[in-house]
């Protein structure tokens, strides 16, 4: 017995007449008596098949039989009392009609199993809320059961990402009569879309199909591949390959949709590895290319020491940032994982992945451990987390017409990812993804102020996406020399851009960018960088961090002093901008300079990774699975007057943010249906404590037909100046739910 958690036992029985499938066995289960004999504990009758992890006669074993002699059931007996369990759960909102929920029962085989294993598996799938009841096979218990044929959905996993893989995959499933039941296609798991093998006449026709024209840039030297880093064309010859290999994914991609009419979507998760990764190359381009049609990823963060599991919110504005160019759906994976995770960060990442864009979820896997054949399961017992898995669901057919039918609103602050960055800075992805950190940092500021985000990419910019944006950060050392002069038009313009260490100071041929240094009032610069950590983890690494220095600096009627500079330090000579900020040795720290009706910011410091580490408690790293586990606890006690310094300081005097809520650690988003008009507003409680009474003000709402919340139902607002406010109390989660 794994005296850890559990272990399965599996009881067969040999003839001398030979093997027999069907089994009619009483087994009796004792333990040692200290005297040389044993003392019998639990008896039981089984019958039929044994010998494999879903047979109705196999075991789970709990780790200590003296302790749950109760527990000792047969897998049979344990899905009839989980079922009982489960459909005794108080009635909440109603199992989706739209919305997918896939993974319930997953990874298991036993939703196929014949006669009365199949069948209380299934009935679980459904109580639970599973609206898609997904298999690799045809569906042994929906005809029994009455259930639509819509609920017996095809996944197809571990497709390989070309033509010939996927053309017999949908022949395979054309001849079986599934074909038109295909919905999703995964290209693998844990990884992204890799680079292809290029050659040299690949390279040059790439560069021309491009129109993109070297000798303008200033480059004179050969055209070829190159996977020297230091080499002027490196960006390029890897853009070529990483291009030309999203290339092959599209092709695929593009067979799936047109050989099932465009139901059907294929992808692969991104394995949010330990840096929780977000960048241009895979994020925006790749989808903006067409190489996948669903974004995907997954919220394996409670077993890492991440700031909070508030990332899942990081990672999908990332795919949103791709997605808006195809309205590319998103699927994340929501991982109720027990032995691991908790009910609470399990509810908080949901609404996360919903509230930031998510139209599809994926309980991997939503799966009593007696059943599971894998590590994704949710312990047999524990009642809390299947729970929550059914509740979350139920509450999604409340909220779903408001989600599907409408699109998370466009924020007018943006965080800017680079191609260039992601490529030619050795710091970038999985040697450390030190510019990431800093860009994480810096987006749990953002929204700890309750300033919506958007992520804008070098080619947004430089096409005119970016001009409804009136404060843009950069958190990168390398920019595209082009992206430069647009973010100098666009300050121009009225924007303020504010600089994280970094500024773009190198281009794409790794060489100094000519216009940086006017765009940001300086003369030169250059990076200190702390690479003794291969990879910086928050709550792990931040605590006892040492500071390379300290800095402060005044922005009007705000001063902060003695902030800690982490991993990176920016030596800055002055020119024309302004010196509004120090180092400890009186040099200069953040410079500011004046465009037009805009302003360009520099910081010589990830200072948002300062305001991340005033909230952070200095304690031992661990995996518990309580909420208040090294794992799970959730950061409050960060410095407000920082966040004013990095946040409401630069933003313009008539920025009104859309949500305003009485505890600014209650994350919000507007999710805007226009037929018919209606918007949700998702709140996500990040206090780590249950708020008595929240006020919410809506803005720009001043006519509506009906307001509830998923928690509280109908609500009472009032109105003041064009605004809509509401008081309530707030969980973990909740909805607002507003009829126009």
């Amino acid at each position: 017995i794994d005296a850890l958690h559990l272990s399965k036992w599996l009881p067969g029985a040999h003839y001398k007449a030979g093997a027999s499938v069907d089994l009619d066995l009483v087994l009796e289960f004792a333990i040692p008596d200290g005297k040389g004999g044993l003392t019998p504990i639990h008896e039981t009758r089984v019958k039929g098949s044994g010998g494999y992890p879903t047979s109705p006669i196999s075991f789970e074993m709990p780790n200590s039989v003296l302790r749950h002699p109760e527990r000792l059931l047969s897998h049979l007996e344990i899905l009839a009392q989980l079922k009982a369990q489960i459909t005794a759960f108080p009635d909440k909102g109603r199992a989706p009609q739209r919305l997918p929920i896939y993974g319930i029962m997953g990874f298991s085989g036993v939703l196929n199993q014949p006669g009365e294993l199949g069948r209380l598996a299934t009935e679980i799938a459904i109580a639970l809320g599973d609206s898609t009841l997904t298999t690799g096979d045809s569906y042994a218990h929906t005809e029994a059961l009455g259930l639509p044929e819509r609920r017996t959905i095809q996944v197809m996993g571990h497709v390989p990402p070309n033509a010939e893989g996927v053309t017999k995959t949908l022949d395979n499933l054309e001849q079986n009569g599934q074909l038109h039941q295909l919905k999703l296609i995964s290209f693998g798991d844990e990884h992204y879309i890799p680079p292809a093998k290029v050659d040299n006449d690949t390279f040059k026709q790439w560069l021309a199909d491009r129109d993109i024209d070297l000798a303008a840039a200033g480059y004179d030297g050969p055209v070829e591949l190159t996977g020297d880093v230091a080499a002027p064309l490196y960006y390029y010859a890897r853009l070529c390959a990483f291009e030309k290999g999203v290339e092959q994914w599209a092709e695929a991609s593009r067979i799936i949709s047109e050989r099932t009419g465009g139901h059907a979507v294929a992808g692969v998760n991104y394995g949010p590895a330990a840096q929780n990764m977000v960048d241009e190359i895979n994020f925006v381009r790749a989808l903006k290319m067409r190489g996948v049609t669903t974004a995907w990823s997954e919220d394996y963060v409670w077993q890492m020491p991440e700031f909070s599991i508030q990332i899942t919110g990081y990672r999908v504005s990332g795919f949103r940032a791709g997605a808006k160019y195809h309205d590319t759906p998103i699927l994340m994976y929501i991982m109720p994982h027990t032995p691991g995770n908790t009910p609470r960060d399990t509810r908080l990442s949901y609404y996360s992945a919903i509230a930031h864009g998510t139209t599809m979820i994926h309980f991997y896997c939503a799966t009593p451990a007696a059943v599971s054949n894998t590590e994704n399961y949710i312990a047999t017992h524990d009642l809390d987390m299947f729970r929550t898995v059914h509740d979350l669901t139920h509450e999604a057919g409340v909220f779903e017409d408001y989600v599907l039918d409408g699109a998370v609103r466009p924020a007018r602050v943006g965080m800017l990812l680079s191609s260039v960055d992601d490529i030619r800075n050795p710091t970038v992805l999985y040697k450390g993804g030190d510019t990431n950190v800093g860009r994480k940092a810096i987006y749990f500021a953002l929204r700890h102020a309750q300033v919506p985000v958007d992520f804008l990419s070098e080619d947004d910019v430089i096409d005119g996406r970016a001009d409804d944006y009136r404060v843009i950060y950069v958190t990168q050392e390398y920019l595209h020399s082009d992206a430069i002069v647009a973010l100098q038009g666009w300050v121009e313009r009225g924007g303020t851009l504010v600089a994280l260490c970094g500024g773009g100071f190198v281009d794409e041929f790794g060489r100094p960018n000519p216009d940086a240094n006017n765009l940001y009032g300086v003369q030169d610069q250059s990076i200190e960088k702390d690479t003794a950590l291969d990879v910086f983890h928050f709550k792990q690494d931040l605590p006892p961090y040492k500071p390379l220095d300290t800095m402060q600096w005044t922005v009007g009627d705000t001063t902060v002093n003695d902030v800690p500079v982490i991993l990176w330090k920016q030596t800055i000579t002055p020119g024309d901008g302004e010196v509004i900020g120090t180092y400890s040795d009186g040099s200069a720290a953040v410079v500011r300079k004046a465009h037009g009706n805009g302003q360009a910011v520099l910081f010589g410091a990830m200072a948002g990774l300062a305001y991340v580490r005033s909230g952070l408690e200095f304690k031992p790293w661990d995996r518990g699975m309580t909420n208040d586990a090294a794992a799970h606890y959730l950061p409050t006690t960060m410095d407000p007057e920082l966040r004013r310094a990095l946040v409401d300081a630069w933003l313009p005097g008539d920025f009104t943010r859309p949500v305003v809520c009485s505890e600014p650690l209650v994350e919000t988003t507007c999710i805007d249906a226009a037929n018919p008009a209606r918007l949700a507003v998702p709140l996500l409680n990040f206090t780590g404590a249950p708020i008595d009474t929240l006020t919410v003000r809506i803005a720009d709402v001043a006519d509506v037909t009906r307001v509830r919340s998923v928690e509280q139902g109908e609500l009472q607002p009032r109105f003041e100046n064009g605004a809509m406010i509401l008081q309530l109390p707030l969980g973990d989660t909740d909805m607002l739910l507003i009829d126009r």
